[in-house]
């Protein structure tokens, strides 16, 4: 299974969007993230997400395993087992590159959905890949269509690629770090190197890594000195992470944005419109008061029923 994740540059898909900005709007605007995957043989998959779910490694550890679940699911309706081994691609920055994205993938290794998974961090300078392109062609679309809404964003990057891309709007998201905090183990290789892999060794999660993962001669060998990033399995399941309120000038600017929208497009404003952004006003109110409250029950993927046939090496083991 070989899934790529990545973002998409946020200022493009803040709402309202016009495809040419009228005078009264000056720079309020409403924050959206776009989140995208893609799953080999798979129509790309497309999160919505407002501000006030940050953008940080709990956001991508929460994409991965929601993409982990949906997989399973196709998989099981088409009566398909999952592979063997798990390949995931991600840009070389902070938020991806982190001890809680690596312990998580070493509990998925742990509870056996996987029985080895491998992660590639491209090179800076060389960070484009064929998820550029589905953004590429949203970005060129938005030049010519506004929209005033999440749904109506929505609406438009279904649109804009071949396959169409499945979207959804993300209201909240799990606290790995929190979850993960006593549990992870340490390696300093994180930092340095792009490629690793994590798979049982002795009943043990082990990750062994290297600076590149190119297939040359030169960038075959992983380093002999392992990493366990998860020592210790955490109790119960991830609870949600608290919802981050706006702050108090881009609050006022939501409001202003509400009242300029209501005022001056009597014509576009109403219906779905009209109740998105009343209801964003009230929502971000309740999030600021701290009564906004966020239930995302955790389901685990099954672990992998393969069971190598006597007499042969499993495939996992070759790779």
């Amino acid at each position: 299974m070989t899934m790529i994740c990545d973002g998409m540059t946020q200022k493009t898909t803040a709402l309202p969007h016009f495809t040419t900005n009228p005078s009264w709007k000056g720079r309020d605007e409403l924050g959206v993230h776009v989140m995208g995957t893609m799953i080999q043989n798979r129509a790309p998959h497309l999160e919505f997400t407002l501000p006030n779910v940050r953008n940080d490694a709990n956001a991508l550890i929460d994409t991965v395993h929601r993409s982990i679940l949906r997989e399973q699911a196709e998989r099981q309706g088409n009566n398909q087992s999952m592979p063997e081994v798990f390949y995931l691609q991600l840009d070389n920055v902070n938020t991806n590159k982190s001890k809680d994205l690596m312990a998580y993938l070493s509990l998925l290794v742990k509870r056996g959905v996987f029985m080895k998974v491998k992660v590639n961090f491209l090179m800076v300078g060389h960070t484009h890949e064929n998820i550029d392109q589905m953004f590429s062609r949203l970005s060129v679309r938005l030049r010519k269509e506004a929209a005033l809404t999440v749904k109506a964003l929505m609406k438009i990057a279904r649109e804009c690629f071949t396959p169409s891309p499945t979207c959804e709007e993300v209201g909240g998201q799990r606290d790995w770090h929190k979850w993960l905090d006593k549990h992870r183990g340490n390696c300093n290789d994180i930092s340095f190197n792009l490629a690793f892999r994590i798979k049982m060794i002795e009943g043990i999660a082990v990750m062994h890594s290297k600076q590149y993962g190119g297939t040359d001669s030169g960038y075959r060998i992983w380093l002999s000195e392992a990493c366990v990033m998860l020592p210790s399995v955490p109790n119960a399941v991830p609870q949600p992470d608290k919802l981050h309120p706006l702050k108090p000038q881009d609050y006022l600017a939501l409001c202003n944005l509400q009242h300029n929208l209501e005022e001056r497009l009597s014509m576009e404003y109403k219906d779905e419109t009209k109740e998105f952004w009343d209801t964003q006003v009230d929502f971000q109110q309740k999030v600021i008061d701290g009564t906004q409250l966020v239930d995302i029950p955790t389901t685990w993927p099954a672990a992998h029923s393969y069971v190598a046939p006597a007499g042969t090496v499993p495939r996992h083991a070759c790779l």
